[in-house]
């Protein structure tokens, strides 16, 4: 007997997006959380590479851009790869090491006082409602055991385990 297609499923989404060391982004994918007052099926849409089911072990179904995913009462969660990487966002990473300009790849085995300095822009993303109306949060984890003394100009510092995260939040339209 097959399950039936729920109608009344809402989806909140949250993107992520992984840069490379020059704020180059290399990896987007897309976690969903999908809220029912039932069990059953939901159908959801998705360009995906690749999709994985956060809550259970049942594989979602996913052709031509539609999932169907099995959903209990309450909240469900998928994970989905995405095809491409646009954002509304640009980003430029540069690193100064005790004052100097350096490359991420020479940093590596380095030690000294490092700046990482992250600067956002509007992005070539066609869709510039994105930019204006959403919120970006940025963060940067750094190995605790490797890092001391991190100070940050508007971010907020936590420790994770044995990392230090920084957390930014840039504020629509900006």
């Amino acid at each position: 007997q097959e399950e039936e297609t729920l109608s009344d499923v809402q989806a909140e989404e949250v993107i992520y997006t992984l840069l490379s060391s020059d704020g180059t982004p290399s990896l987007s994918y897309s976690v969903v959380t999908l809220i029912s007052d039932s069990n059953g099926i939901a159908e959801h849409y998705g360009n995906y590479t690749e999709v994985l089911n956060l809550s259970g072990s049942e594989k979602p179904e996913y052709t031509d851009g539609k999932i169907r995913i099995p959903v209990n009462k309450g909240k469900t969660y998928y994970q989905g790869k995405l095809n491409e990487t646009a954002l509304p966002w640009s980003f430029q990473i540069t690193y100064t090491l005790d004052g100097n300009t350096i490359s991420a790849k020479e940093l590596a085995g380095k030690s000294g006082e490092l700046s990482i300095n992250i600067k956002t822009a509007k992005g070539p993303y066609e869709n510039e409602w994105y930019y204006n109306n959403y919120m970006l949060q940025i963060t940067v984890a750094l190995d605790g055991d490797l890092c001391s003394n991190i100070v940050s100009d508007g971010g907020m510092i936590a420790s994770s385990g044995s990392n230090k995260t920084i957390a930014c939040s840039v504020l629509p339209g900006s």
